[in-house]
């Protein structure tokens, strides 16, 4: 079979401008859509909609492809549809402080809580105070305490009255109150008792013994008199903090009713400031710094931690995470230096990607995730068992122990999509078996589409609406044209076009650069060649060194 030789025409494809039937790309559309990935896209919004586990996206494709653009735009169209998810907050577990509990709620609410807790504090610093300072508080306290003091001395004096009858007085030791013999009107000495006669010395020892009974027997009584004054003074500061703040958490209780979570924690909150009581009365009466500081630890623990806000969400939410640390995608404990030690609360607990895009959709560049330490395997580990749980990265790969919280793990739902290329994908396919069963959608983004008259309408409205976002003068048909036909040489297939639209962008901006240069208000072919032959002409050095080596006989192909 003989050589076939071709001409110059036949190995370029030409487009022919007049196949449009506008002037120029301001007469178009913008496009909305992104052409030339039929099976990308049908990948895609197949594992959008099916909702069993494990058909998470790996979107895969050479860079340049759009890929990025299309997953949003995509996911944009969908998330409005979907139900908006619910807030998540953490609250101080009272029963495990260690370990703050979530609380679901829906959208919005969880700020609202917030603000709820926060006035109730705030009415807690102004009424617990004035409860125990008021003259009813004090004067039924005075009341309490000075029945017993009037109680206890009575029952002394008597008991002194039984020892003088006895010839012996009370006297205070260390050990409490202990019988001493008297001489006349004084205690007698040791010296004084060892002269006296042995059946004397009996008699006072067998009466000091029994009044020694009688002593402790009336000790024993005011022990536990003591004891229910100090029980009735705490039922009579339990009264004090209920008035104060009994009524404010019903209220509470009655408006979040339809809410058990939340009714079960206002009923802990109340309990928590009862029995706590004596604190408050401490805080109340103190001004001093500790007083403050013990104020403060106090006051903390009802407060409300808003970890997810959905109030200004509209449907599910679109997570796109560009930094994918550890902490950033599973949420982090935030530390301060208090009194030279390092210490947190559950108030420091900030979110990840992962709770922030909980209900809808997150998106992840593949290779920052597998650059990051211990990312992957903390996704992996977040979508098998879905659920998210905020722990630091020692921890989690048992190392060290840095964390005084453990946080109450929250339900994970959400859609991840990775975007990456082929070699990462059949990387990970090939050596990670948790990736195929959670990765299961795969979205295979094509490098060239068929040269067809619909698909290069389609190309000019595409050139319409980068012109429309980056304020470049619009383009007539014969620079559209001369674009195609630089699209066809990308690609090296005069029936194909290509969809690398990071390189048709490129040329798009410099033909309005030089169209400036021009002077002309649209871009034409001439100003799209001269783009191409000034791009090709500043990278092209290699080659045309080669080229002058194989003319002047340096270099001889064989």
């Amino acid at each position: 079979m003989g050589a076939l030789k071709l001409t110059p025409e036949q190995v370029r494809a030409r487009c022919d401008p007049n196949v449009f039937d506008f002037e120029t790309t301001a007469d178009l559309p913008p496009l909305k859509e992104v052409i030339g990935q039929p099976r990308a896209e049908e990948a895609l919004r197949f594992g959008i909609d099916i909702e069993s586990h494990g058909y998470n996206i790996f979107a895969l494709g050479p860079a340049g492809t759009g890929k990025m653009s299309f997953i949003k735009s995509l996911l944009e169209e969908v998330a409005k549809t979907k139900p908006t998810p619910d807030d998540w907050c953490y609250v101080y577990n009272f029963a495990e402080p260690h370990r703050p509990k979530a609380l679901r709620l829906p959208a919005g609410m969880g700020s609202e809580l917030k603000r709820d807790m926060e006035r109730l504090i705030e009415h807690l610093k102004r009424e617990i105070s004035r409860a125990f300072e008021s003259e009813d508080y004090q004067r039924q306290r005075q009341e309490v305490i000075k029945a017993f003091q009037k109680e206890r001395d009575e029952v002394l004096a008597t008991l002194e009255r039984r020892a003088r009858e006895m010839g012996m007085a009370i006297i205070g030791t260390p050990n409490g109150p202990m019988p001493a013999p008297l001489m006349g009107n004084a205690i007698m000495t040791p010296e004084q008792f060892m002269q006296l006669p042995e059946p004397v010395r009996e008699q006072i020892e067998q009466l000091r013994r029994k009044l020694m009974d009688e002593i402790q027997a009336v000790m024993r009584d005011l022990g536990k008199r003591e004891r229910e004054v100090r029980q009735q003074l705490e039922e009579l500061d339990k009264k004090a903090a209920v008035l104060a703040v009994g009524h404010v958490i019903s209220d509470l209780i009655e408006k979040y009713e339809n809410y058990p979570q939340i009714v079960e924690y206002l009923k802990q909150v109340q309990e928590d400031v009862v029995n706590n009581v004596d604190a408050f009365r401490v805080v109340a009466q103190q001004e001093s710094q500790a007083a403050q500081l013990m104020a403060s630890a106090l006051f903390d623990r009802y407060k409300v931690n808003v970890l997810v806000d959905n109030s200004n969400t509209n449907g599910a939410p679109i997570v796109i995470e560009t930094n994918p640390t550890f902490q950033n995608l599973i949420g982090r404990i935030e530390h301060r230096m208090e009194m030279g030690a390092l210490v947190t609360h559950f108030t420091m607990i900030k979110p990840g990607a992962l709770h922030k895009a909980n209900g809808g959709y997150l998106v992840l560049d593949a290779k920052a995730l597998l650059l990051n330490p211990f990312s992957w395997d903390a996704l992996k580990r977040a979508l098998n068992n879905r659920q998210i749980r905020i722990e630091e990265p020692g921890e989690a790969f048992r190392l060290i122990s840095v964390s005084t919280l453990d946080p109450e793990p929250i339900p994970l739902n959400v859609k991840v999509i990775l975007v990456g290329s082929p070699f990462i994908y059949y990387l990970l396919q090939t050596f990670d078996e948790d990736f195929r069963g959670l990765f299961k959608v795969k979205a295979h983004f094509d490098l060239v589409m068929d040269k067809t008259p619909e698909n290069m309408k389609k190309y000019a409205s595409f050139i319409s609406a980068r012109c429309a976002e980056e304020n470049l003068r619009p383009f007539d048909k014969t620079a559209v044209a001369k674009v195609i036909e630089y699209s066809s040489r990308l690609v090296e297939d005069q029936h194909k076009l290509s969809t690398h639209f990071a390189s048709i962008c490129d040329i798009l901006r410099e033909a309005n650069y030089w169209a400036s240069k021009n002077g002309h208000e649209v871009v034409t072919a001439e100003d799209v060649k001269m783009a191409i032959e000034k791009r090709t002409y500043r990278v092209n050095l290699i080659e045309e060194k080669l080229l002058e080596m194989f003319k002047d006989n340096v270099l001889l192909i064989d």
